[in-house]
């Protein structure tokens, strides 16, 4: 029996994508992050 992993949901990817972030990133780079990350997800 093959089971898959749950999705990960928006939120929990939003969050993710931001802890990957350095430190000091700014709110244009976590913006531009999150937008790059939700169209490649559009796109699958």
């Amino acid at each position: 029996m093959n089971e898959r992993e749950p999705e990960m949901t928006n939120k929990e990817i939003a969050i993710k994508t931001i802890e990957q972030l350095p430190p000091d990133a700014t709110w244009e780079d976590i913006q531009e992050r999150i937008s790059f990350v939700a169209g490649a997800r559009r796109g699958l």
